[in-house]
């Protein structure tokens, strides 16, 4: 079926990018990019609601990256 259509590929480096860990630093930059007074996002929250709760943002990643490292949740 997707035979026909000529679909873009990674390569080597971007898969390698898209695998790694996302880091705090990521986080804190994209939100701060993020443009206020948009529509909101595919999850349904808007940069002002990232902006506002970005310490809670941090909470969590760290809780899924101790998932991702033991597969497991933390006591």
């Amino acid at each position: 079926m997707f035979d026909t259509y000529n679909l873009p590929r990674w390569n080597h480096e971007e898969t390698e990018n898209s695998n790694r860990s996302i880091m705090n630093n990521d986080i804190k930059v994209v939100i701060k990019c993020l443009l206020t007074k948009k529509i909101s996002g595919h999850d349904g929250f808007t940069a002002e609601f990232y902006q506002r709760f970005k310490e809670q943002i941090e909470t969590l990643l760290e809780l899924f990256q101790k998932i991702e490292e033991d597969g497991t949740l933390p006591n």
